[in-house]
């Protein structure tokens, strides 16, 4: 009987095998979980009917109404400022009901409509605020 070693390329290959199908099993148990949610829990609660139920959006946006003189030169002065955009309350739904021919529609308040209604470092990605992660490199 021959013992397998780890440079055995049948070894590695088997060991890569096994990790992909725990991979794929752990997808399709999440994915299970997700279908089975929505069939068998129903559609989440709707926190609004109307925009007016939803708290107001701060988003910000860039003013440059001064200037200031810098050695004979006008520079425009900028600075971030912020105003009130009314709530939005949007439509939702479970793309899994779907599937199952059970309609899973409901609406939520907009966290954000688009990236300036986010803090530095996220971005809006459908209605919410979502942290960007930064690429980083160890070379």
């Amino acid at each position: 009987m021959k013992l397998k070693y780890l440079g055995d390329p049948h070894f590695r290959q088997s060991a890569f095998c096994l990790k992909m199908k725990l991979f794929l099993s752990i997808c399709l148990i999440l994915a299970y979980i997700n279908i089975s949610s929505g069939i068998f829990f129903g559609t989440p609660s709707s926190d609004c009917s109307s925009n007016n139920q939803c708290p107001n959006i701060r988003r910000r946006f860039r003013s440059c109404n001064g200037s200031f003189n810098f050695l004979g030169i006008r520079l425009p002065s900028c600075d971030y400022r912020y105003r009130q955009i009314g709530g939005r309350c949007v439509n939702r739904s479970n793309i899994f009901c779907s599937l199952v021919g059970r309609s899973c529609d409901y609406r939520k308040c907009a966290e954000c409509l688009i990236s300036d209604d986010c803090p530095d470092r996220y971005y809006c990605s459908l209605y919410s605020c979502n942290y960007r992660q930064r690429l980083t490199s160890d070379d």
